[in-house]
């Protein structure tokens, strides 16, 4: 009778890998798994231990707490962040009349400036209402106090503050 089995080079029961490959593979991964098992249990002994010593700090920042809290109260006024006030609206009161720059007397030069097309459709046959447009005056001090009076209507002051125009 022989001990060699005919399969030792490609065992069809071990995916036809060598028996000695196998066996040698499954004695590294069995120091492997000891190594890691001695890893963890050295990790959870000292997380037990860390578990412990954070108990005692938080038992001994609450007694200290405890000891600070009376002689703090005496020593110093209660916050205002603690008493909450309701807050008021800023701004003018309501209904109360606005001010605004008078109106020069004199203006050197008008201008009308109309759209081109239409801001929503895009149309460029348009009808012009001169009732649609807010008058805005913009004044430019020239050289030595003399101003320079010119009136714009709204629709290009907008157009300029939104960059469209250029």
């Amino acid at each position: 009778m022989k001990n060699d089995c005919s399969y030792k080079d490609a065992c069809p029961y071990l995916n036809f890998e060598p028996a000695a490959r196998v066996l040698a593979q499954r004695n590294y991964l069995s120091r492997r798994v000891d190594e890691m098992e001695r890893i963890m249990n050295l990790a959870t002994e000292k997380i037990e231990e860390l578990r412990e010593e954070n108990k005692v700090l938080k038992e001994e920042k609450k007694s200290l707490k405890q000891e600070l809290n009376p002689t703090f109260r005496k020593k110093f006024k209660p916050n205002k962040e603690e008493e909450e006030k309701p807050k008021k609206k800023r701004g003018s009161p309501f209904g109360h009349r606005g001010t605004s720059r008078k109106r020069p007397k004199r203006i050197d030069e008008y201008v009308d400036i109309y759209p081109l097309q239409c801001d929503r459709c895009e149309a460029k046959d348009i009808t012009i209402y001169e009732e649609s447009f807010e008058e805005h005056i913009v004044e430019d001090v020239l050289l030595k106090d003399k101003k320079y009076l010119l009136s714009l209507s709204l629709w290009l002051l907008q157009k300029m503050q939104e960059g469209s125009l250029s």
